[in-house]
């Protein structure tokens, strides 16, 4: 089994990858969403035995509220059923080229402070470094079957967030000092069967938008890969910058380069999905993880370009009933561009599971 699911995180992500044996399955976490998303995942996996409440991996791709408040609150929670052998997570130390013994006071977060303790397991099979792109070849990583192939960050990506560490940790409420963070205001999803009022999206017209590529710092140090088991492959690509993965895809053999699915960068937005990225790669599947809150993700734009750049039959799967994603849910849009859409079942909302 080789399986990708969405939970919960708002407008957030929070991923959890399944494979091997679907008797004893191996799992990994990427991120945690919101804060509210860990109430889904205790429950889904409180009640199942120990050996698959530990997690092979633990994956924190950046220090954005929307993918890192969820693993605080779990870590947090002394009744926490899940268990993790290691644990990817870029701390201002390895921006800096420091090391754990070197990591000071205004220099993290709570998430390093834990993490502190279990220098052991921390970016262990970095050597407890950074976890980056180093050079012109991509690091490869094997987790019990499961290759990793790591396309963000690069070096540069993660020198640039240094000076505005402790900045975006305070404007995001993540400080240590600061007690919680905030959560943005819950919007209501769409039942099944709603139509979307007003004139039919103008595809071509979107798609034809200029692009301004993401150039915040948080999100250029995205921890983003490509994970492959049985012959099947997965791009996760966090909120990364679209030309690094661009830049890191081109890197790769030809017959790397096709994809069973790709859990789309930054929830949709216009600014990490372009043309030319779409253009080097090939895969016919897309996975969105957000409500449409704080950002109103996806962008119409972004799958507009997703729409015109790939051919043949499309799918899009959507992990929220929203505005922003059942407008795409038209059937004269489906029809004149050769797509379908996924959607969590009734009462379900946030968590959608794709087979990879």
């Amino acid at each position: 089994m080789f399986e990708l699911e969405m939970f919960p995180a708002r407008d957030g992500d929070c991923l959890v990858v399944t494979w091997g044996d679907a008797t004893s399955p191996k799992r990994m976490l990427i991120d945690g969403g919101r804060e509210s998303a860990w109430a889904e995942l205790k429950k889904t996996y409180k009640d199942l035995p120990e050996p698959q409440r530990t997690f092979e991996l633990l994956v924190v791709t950046h220090i954005d509220a929307d993918h890192i408040a969820g693993v605080l609150k779990m870590l947090a929670d002394p009744n926490r059923p899940l268990k993790f052998k290691e644990v990817w997570f870029n701390a201002y130390h390895h921006l800096v080229e420091g090391d754990w013994e070197t990591f000071g006071p205004g220099q993290g977060e709570t998430l390093s402070d834990l993490l502190k303790a279990r220098h052991d397991v921390w970016n262990s099979r970095f050597g407890g470094k950074a976890v980056v792109i180093e050079g012109e070849t991509l690091p490869r990583r094997t987790i019990e079957g499961l290759e990793i192939t790591l396309v963000s960050p690069t070096r540069a990506k993660l020198q640039a967030l240094a000076p505005e560490w402790k900045a975006w940790l305070r404007s995001e409420g993540l400080d240590r000092e600061q007690t919680t963070t905030e959560e943005p205001p819950a919007i209501p999803v769409i039942p099944e069967g709603y139509e979307v009022f007003g004139p039919q999206l103008n595809v071509n017209a979107l798609a034809a938008v200029p692009e301004r590529e993401d150039t915040t710092a948080p999100n250029g140090t995205s921890i983003a890969f490509i994970a492959t088991f049985g012959g099947k492959r997965v791009l996760l690509a966090a909120d990364a910058h679209p030309g690094v993965l661009e830049s890191s895809i081109r890197s790769l053999p030809e017959d790397e380069r096709k994809f069973d699915l790709v859990k789309i960068s930054h929830h949709g937005s216009k600014a990490n999905l372009t043309r030319s990225l779409l253009d080097v790669f090939q895969c016919d599947r897309f996975a969105i993880s957000t409500d449409g809150s704080r950002h109103e993700h996806p962008d119409p734009e972004a799958i507009a370009r997703l729409l015109t750049s790939v051919p043949g039959r499309k799918y899009l799967y959507f992990n929220y009933r929203h505005d922003e994603a059942a407008v795409w849910d038209d059937e004269d849009i489906k029809t004149d561009f050769n797509y379908e859409c996924a959607f969590p079942a009734d009462g379900s909302m946030g968590r959608l599971k794709i087979t990879i």
